[in-house]
């Protein structure tokens, strides 16, 4: 399916596994530049690598912890100078298991 997004720039966050992974699995299938963002670096490097490798897409790994909201300032910055996506998908799960 073409679903026009060939060169669009998507940046998923909460990407790390489940739900989050298969979104921006398909968005790297569809020919979108992916940006994958979540607290575990590791995880989110090896899929950024994957759909990259897969799909001959540009992929990157962005760690972040959304519940930081210096964190979350720092992205809103790079989003309007760096990142710039053409898609923007919140999908973060729920606390990290430490917190209250």
């Amino acid at each position: 399916m073409d679903l026009g997004l060939k060169g669009k720039t998507a940046l998923v966050l909460g990407a790390s596994q489940g739900m989050g992974a298969a979104i921006a699995r398909t968005f790297g299938a569809e020919g979108a530049n992916v940006v994958v963002g979540a607290r575990n670096a590791e995880k989110i490097g090896a899929l950024a690598k994957e759909i990259a490798d897969t799909n001959g897409v540009e992929a990157s790994a962005l760690a972040i912890d959304l519940s930081d909201k210096a964190a979350v300032a720092d992205l809103a910055a790079r989003m309007k100078d760096e990142i710039k996506p053409d898609i923007l998908i919140y999908n973060p799960g729920g606390p990290p298991p430490s917190a209250p």
